[in-house]
């Protein structure tokens, strides 16, 4: 939903948990993760961990990692987890 809504949400890292929660519950489609419509519930809980441990991974790595591109992340049902299906990650030059 992120190309439909042509939205994007950005922080430095380190990322909390709270800061993560924070981040997607900016996003319009937010409702829509949390089962609007009849849809189940995504985990968000999982997307909040992976955003953590990205923004680990882009301090641990910040004289390496240029840029990061997951597209599409798609989250599962509640305690499922999610998918990153594509991950690009641009080495500094």
């Amino acid at each position: 939903f992120v190309e439909v809504f042509k939205e994007a949400v950005c922080r430095l890292a380190p990322l909390t948990l709270l800061d993560a929660l924070e981040m997607i519950k900016e996003l319009r489609f937010y409702q829509i993760l949390k089962g609007a419509r009849g849809l189940p519930e995504m985990d968000v809980p999982a997307i909040q961990r992976m955003l953590v441990d990205l923004s680990e991974l882009a301090i641990d790595f910040r004289e390496q990692i240029e840029e990061v591109d997951i597209n599409p992340l798609i989250p599962l049902k509640m305690g499922n987890g999610v998918i990153a299906v594509d991950v690009l990650i641009v080495n500094q030059r």
